[in-house]
């Protein structure tokens, strides 16, 4: 007598209610070496906070899981990402993942947006799929069309040195004071005005909300602070152990310890020439000067500003963006 096949049950959940280490323990099958990651980051990746909403679903078989995928988007947003998506090596992965990849497509579009990505969002554990892994090639299958390709990129600290030519700015960069909020409250303000020195481009919604709710829920300390005669010009934002952004987001194992990262680095678009750089050099000190070995950079674009200052790539992320 035949055995009935297993049927795929895939079940959204709460994500307040979800087993982040469990979440974990899928991930770190799935991904084995290549993105370890801890119950922490994906505790981190859970939380809805305004203006960002979150959905998990599950799959599972006979009542065990096989993987799960993590949505979001933000209040008003025609942009929805995969934070998250993972699956444990199975006979039938190709058709877990496009079970989880519809669901959650679904949820996107009804909540109003247009288009998905695969990774970007506020707190995605990807920067989008992972290049030369088994399932890259599953996405076009699925209506995913390529929109190019990001970078990790990381520099060894102990020898760090800044590059001998480069064009000055009239500047200073330093840490935070209590007196600087408002000037970073302002500067933030202004949306439009700010351009990414990671991604080449006018700063993402994603950038700026990752910065906001640092502000706001971690250390304001862990900012570096480009300032000139006209006032704030800029700022990037730093990663250690014990920030609220977990460094696991990095996936930094494998690297000399000790470990840190670099968020997003923010400027004035008509900053004038040079003022990336010492905004990137100096954060690049400070980390250097705490006895930082390792640093990684996320999201990267601008390959050649970061490889001016020792980064070499780490790993590559190909975009997929697809319209609901």
């Amino acid at each position: 007598m035949s055995r009935a096949k297993a049927v795929l049950e895939i079940r959204a959940e709460a994500p307040q209610a979800l087993d982040a280490l469990m979440l974990a323990d899928l991930w770190n099958a799935a991904w084995d070496d290549e993105m370890p990651t801890s119950a922490r980051l994906l505790a981190w990746a859970l939380e809805a906070q305004s203006p960002r909403s979150v959905a998990v679903w599950v799959a599972s078989q006979n009542g065990q899981p096989l993987g799960f995928i993590i949505a979001s988007h933000v209040a008003d947003g025609v942009l929805g990402w995969v934070d998250a998506l993972a699956v444990r090596p199975h006979a039938e992965s190709a058709v877990v993942h496009s079970a989880l990849l519809e669901a959650a497509s679904g949820w996107l579009k009804a909540a109003g947006c247009v288009t998905v990505e695969i990774g970007g969002g506020v707190r995605s554990l990807m920067r989008g799929v992972l290049q030369d892994t088994a399932h890259a090639d599953w996405f076009p299958n699925l209506g995913y069309a390529d929109a190019g390709h990001v970078l990790d990129m990381s520099v060894d600290l102990a020898r760090y040195a800044p590059p001998q030519d480069g064009t000055a700015f009239a500047g200073v960069v330093r840490p935070p004071l209590a007196r600087d909020r408002d000037d970073v409250d302002a500067l933030l303000a202004e949306r439009a005005a700010l351009w990414s020195a990671a991604m080449g481009a006018p700063a993402e919604s994603g950038d700026l909300l990752l910065v906001d709710d640092t502000r706001h829920h971690g250390r304001f300390a862990d900012f570096m602070l480009l300032w000139s005669a006209r006032g704030l010009e800029g700022l990037s934002l730093l990663i250690f152990a014990d920030s609220v952004i977990p460094l696991d987001l990095a996936y930094p194992y494998g690297l000399p310890r000790a470990w840190t990262a670099l968020g997003p680095v923010l400027l004035r678009n008509d900053c004038a020439a040079g003022a990336s750089a010492m905004l990137l050099d100096a954060s690049m000190r400070r980390l250097h000067n705490i006895g930082a070995n390792s640093c990684v950079a996320m999201q990267v674009r601008e390959r050649a500003l970061y490889a001016d200052y020792g980064f070499t790539p780490l790993r590559t992320w190909s975009v997929f963006v697809k319209r609901l």
